[in-house]
């Protein structure tokens, strides 16, 4: 007889923005409790779905580590969810270190969802060493990486989805992945951290350039080289940022790539088409006032950056990467840049 998987006493998801509510439905059958955390002023809505769920509601963010420490012999069986912009994190576990160290020395889980590459001249750094830099080695076994193709518009219909969850360990991974299997939603393990990481974000910026092709009138043929050609800059950048080149063919990374240059959910793509729109008006403004004044996060801007600093750094050649940067951050023309890649590819 199969053995019944015990339920997780709890779940704390910091950030419950729509990505945070949709992993909270798809735990709502596999935990006790889930608390959602923000520390906006003002709560988001809580989704319909999730309204239905007694077992999910909001938590004010000061009171998690009283509600973590209730039953200290049960943290074990509890989870910490990350579903936070990534610039936002740094600050998060400054502000949290203290509580966080102490629940994973009772070896509670944690979970990243974040996308995204920060860098600067010197140094390029993934998701994983941002959580490195507040925590020793010794606790790298507890930190587990989700990733892939997963609009939360599409897990709140139950719409069938396949990602992948990475941690330094196999059997571990794959135990995680189990706590998000549903019959509708499927975590695949794997131990290449570096790979879904760097595919997650790097996949942000071609969304970016895929909303650029679409509002200049470019469909189908010109997204075919977008995925084609992008995917294999997708694969050299990634390997060189750790990442195996399998990873970069499978769901965290070309399946998360079409998920994102072909859906209209992405805010990549539609800063992508905002974008297109602007340069086509008389005076357009700078990249930067426009990104400033759309008042939401699109993580493919900043990532978009720090690959650059990173390509230079290493003395590679990724001519879409590098177009996409000149039009975010020169303000160089999409035409012209469309025209030299047609030449340089």
């Amino acid at each position: 007889m199969k053995k019944k998987t015990e339920k997780i006493e709890k779940v704390f998801i910091f950030g419950a923005g729509a990505f945070g509510q949709a992993i909270a439905f798809v735990l709502a059958k596999k935990a006790k409790k889930i608390f959602l955390l923000s520390r906006r002023e003002k709560l988001p809505p809580l989704r319909k779905e999730l309204q239905k769920c007694q077992n999910v509601q909001f938590l004010e963010w000061n009171r998690w580590v009283q509600e973590i420490s209730e039953d200290q012999s049960k943290i074990k069986n509890m989870l910490l969810i990350f579903a936070v912009p990534m610039s936002e994190l740094e600050n998060i576990l400054k502000q949290e270190k203290k509580e966080i160290l102490k629940s994973l020395k009772y070896k509670v889980k944690i979970i990243s969802l974040i996308k995204g590459i920060r860098g600067t001249k010197k140094e390029t750094f993934l998701v994983d060493k941002v959580f490195e830099t507040y925590f020793s080695y010794e606790y790298k076994g507890s930190f587990f990486f989700l990733s892939g193709p997963s609009f939360a518009e599409e897990i709140f219909q139950k719409c069938v989805t396949l990602v992948m969850i990475a941690g330094i360990n196999l059997k571990k991974s794959y135990e995680i992945s189990k706590i998000f299997q549903r019959s509708w939603f499927k975590a695949v393990a794997t131990t290449d951290i570096k790979g879904i990481l760097a595919s997650g974000a790097l996949k942000n910026i071609l969304a970016i350039g895929s909303g650029i092709l679409e509002g200049l009138g470019h469909y189908h043929n010109s997204k075919s080289i977008l995925v084609t050609e992008g995917l294999k800059e997708m694969s050299l950048i990634g390997e060189k940022l750790g990442g195996q080149e399998k990873t970069f063919y499978g769901p965290a990374g070309l399946g998360d790539l079409l998920l994102t240059i072909n859906g209209d959910l992405s805010r990549n793509k539609n800063f992508g088409k905002t974008i297109a729109k602007n340069f086509l008006e008389k005076n357009p403004v700078k990249i930067s006032i426009l990104y400033k004044n759309l008042n939401q996060l699109v993580e493919g801007y900043e990532t978009t950056r720090a690959i650059f600093l990173f390509l230079k750094r290493k003395k590679l050649k990724a001519p879409i990467f590098e177009s996409i940067y000149r039009v975010l951050y020169k303000n160089s023309s999409p035409q012209k840049e469309i025209s030299a890649l047609m030449v340089r590819l």
